[in-house]
């Protein structure tokens, strides 16, 4: 095998095992979903999936925004079945509801984290399920910024902003620092530019822009490593302020810049936020002669699949389709 066919086997490997992490146990025979942000590399394909792209703007509009990116093939980027970018998602679904939400690299685009969360739950079926690819701060250009807090998630959610806030634009442009992952990966000290005026005229301008004109400007509004973002969540569920429970969360794999998470939509606050106390576990350094909480883990598992027997037993299980099952990797 010549290098150029090792280095595609490589590839096609990696995007194999990534695959996996973020849709193991998901059966999408006889389910339906949305997904967010496909561009031109959807994660779902149809009709093997019964799946509809969700965007902020029509095809059409994707197509021109991104004409000049070296990144994106606009002639691939998918047809795009529901534009939303006002209103609730309830409305531009038209009332339906879905299995699973497949979202990757966007959740850190969302100007309102909370209020997002709740539209999915919205438009999910009982026990439905969210599955996220988040870039990690260490391996990206965010590197240079501190972690988000509960403090922006919740004012964000109090003005429910549908579009990246000055505070967003300014941190995200003052901050971007181009992060190479392999040096990441071997210890490498980032670069480190210096501040320059002309990037603040440009940040500042970026940023009047938007409050002045109502103009759209792409940043991360959001920024997460894996501990990062469980702790963020357990916060915001002891507030009341999530319905999901966390059913996964990885740690960033060596080599790569992102994590993944698996949500389950519910009601029942205990389990969010036992479910959030164990993702926390998962990530925090623990000595190596102690195990990884494995009594809750077993607790955890049991209440989890206790929640999905009264579904199946429930009236709505038995008039409905069936729901995919969330949990299989506690099986």
């Amino acid at each position: 095998m010549d290098a150029a066919a090792a280095a595609a086997s490589s590839l096609a490997d990696l995007h194999s095992r990534r695959m996996h992490a973020l849709l193991e146990g998901l059966d999408i025979s006889g389910t339906s979903g949305l997904e967010f942000g496909a561009l031109h590399n959807p994660i779902m394909h149809k009709p093997t999936a019964s799946v509809l792209y969700v965007d902020h703007v029509d095809t059409q509009a994707l197509r021109a925004k991104y004409a000049a990116d070296p990144n994106v093939d606009p002639g691939r980027i998918v047809a795009v079945d529901i534009v939303w970018n006002s209103g609730t998602l309830d409305s531009a679904c038209n009332g339906r509801r879905f299995d699973y939400v497949v979202a990757s690299h966007v959740i850190e685009h969302i100007p309102d984290l909370v209020g997002w969360l709740g539209q999915l739950k919205s438009v999910l079926r009982p026990s439905g399920t969210v599955r996220l690819i988040i870039p990690d701060r260490n391996y990206c250009f965010d590197y240079r910024r501190e972690t988000s807090s509960a403090a922006d998630a919740i004012l964000a959610a109090r003005d429910g902003i549908m579009m990246p806030g000055p505070r967003q634009i300014l941190d995200f442009m003052l901050q971007y620092a181009p992060r190479d992952v392999g040096e990441a990966w071997r210890g490498q000290p980032g670069s480190d530019p210096l501040p320059t005026r002309q990037n603040y005229d440009w940040a500042i301008a970026t940023a009047e822009d938007a409050v002045s004109n109502g103009a759209y400007h792409d940043v991360h509004c959001w920024v997460f490593t894996p501990l990062a973002f469980a702790r963020l969540m357990r916060q915001l569920a002891t507030y009341g302020l999530i319905g999901f429970a966390c059913t996964r969360c990885t740690a960033t794999a060596e080599g790569s810049l992102d994590f993944f998470v698996h949500l389950m939509a519910t009601d029942d606050a205990g389990l969010i936020a036992d479910s959030w106390n164990w993702a926390v576990a998962q990530h925090q350094p623990q000595p190596a002669d102690l195990p990884r909480q494995d009594f809750h883990d077993r607790e955890l598992v049991a209440r989890l699949k206790a929640e999905i027997s009264a579904l199946r037993a429930s009236t709505s299980w038995r008039v409905t389709e069936p729901l995919r099952r969330l949990v299989t990797r506690f099986r």
